[in-house]
C-alpha cells in the first residue's frame, strides 16, 4: 500500500497486544528498520577505507604473484637450458647378460658398440650361473667404456 503503517499492527490489533515500536515500517514486500539504517550506513562508511585497503593489498599480492610466476618460468627455462648444455652427463646403458659365455660376449660387444656410438658408458650385470660359472674379469682384460657388476 502507498501508506506505511507499523508492521504487525493487524496482528497486534487482533491479539489485543501492543503494536511494535513505530521504528519498524512495513513497505510492500520489504521491511526496514528506520532507526538502524543510519547506523548501518555509518558502519558501512567507516568500513569503506578498510575494504579499500584490503582491495589494494589483494591487487599488490596479485602483482607479486605474477612477478614470482614470471621469475619461476625464467628459472625453469634457465634450468632446462643448463641441462641441455650438460651433454657430458648421459645415462649409462645397462644390460644383464645370461646363458653361456658366447651369448654373454655377443651381448657385451654389441651393446658396447651401441654405447660408444651414443657417447655413453656400458654397465654389464654379469652373474655367474650353471651355464657360465665365471665372471668376465676373471678371464679377460677390462674393456674401455664398460663397467662390469657382479
Amino acid at each position: 500500500s502507498p501508506h506505511t503503517r507499523p508492521a504487525g499492527a493487524r496482528a497486534a490489533a487482533s491479539l489485543g497486544s501492543q503494536p511494535p515500536p513505530p521504528a519498524v515500517l512495513e513497505t510492500g514486500e520489504h521491511c526496514q528498520t528506520a532507526t538502524h539504517r543510519p547506523a548501518l550506513e555509518m558502519a558501512a562508511a567507516a568500513a569503506l577505507p578498510s575494504v579499500q585497503a584490503l582491495q589494494a593489498e589483494i591487487a599488490a599480492l596479485r602483482a607479486d604473484l605474477v612477478s614470482v610466476s614470471d621469475q619461476l618460468a625464467a628459472a625453469q627455462a634457465a634450468a632446462v637450458e643448463g641441462l641441455a648444455a650438460q651433454e657430458s652427463y648421459r645415462r649409462p646403458v645397462v644390460i644383464c647378460v645370461d646363458h653361456g659365455l658366447c651369448n654373454r660376449l655377443r651381448a657385451v660387444l654389441t651393446y658396447r658398440l651401441m654405447a660408444q656410438n651414443d657417447g655413453r658408458e656400458l654397465v654389464v650385470v654379469w652373474k655367474a650361473d650353471a651355464e657360465c660359472n665365471g665372471h668376465f674379469l676373471d678371464c679377460f682384460q677390462p674393456l674401455p667404456g664398460v663397467r662390469f657388476v657382479r
